[in-house]
């Protein structure tokens, strides 16, 4: 979560979960300045059925995921790992990131199929 710290939004403090693993906390940093860097609309805190919960836009949500799974792991980069053979472990440990963030970024550029050794063979019929 993000906040802006004076009027004009040109000071931000992030706020991390300190129980999150830093490859964790790295993704979060990332994905906040995505949402201050593309404009998005401040999270609320709303009340709903007794209980208190942050409001927010799934499209941005995304937006801002994706972007920073891009930043900490370049395209080039996955490219290279995945002809390489290199296991979604191997990735991360490169990378300072968490294997969970490596294959989504694996998914999103459509090599999971290559990642994981399995070839598509087309018929000649």
């Amino acid at each position: 979560m993000s906040v802006p710290l004076d009027p004009d939004n040109e000071r931000w403090a992030v706020l991390l979960n300190d129980t999150h693993a830093v490859e964790r906390q790295r993704v979060t940093v990332l994905e906040e300045l995505w949402h201050i860097l593309l404009g998005h609309k401040l999270t609320k805190i709303a009340r709903v059925a007794e209980a208190y919960g942050r409001t927010y836009d799934t499209t941005e949500e995304h937006d801002a995921y994706f972007l920073a799974a891009a930043t900490l792991l370049p395209k080039a980069a996955i490219l290279n790992a995945v002809a390489q053979r290199l296991l979604s472990q191997q990735i991360a440990q490169r990378f300072g990131t968490s294997c969970e963030l490596v294959d989504y970024r694996i998914k999103r550029l459509g090599l999971w199929r290559e990642h994981n050794g399995k070839q598509i063979k087309l018929s000649h019929d």
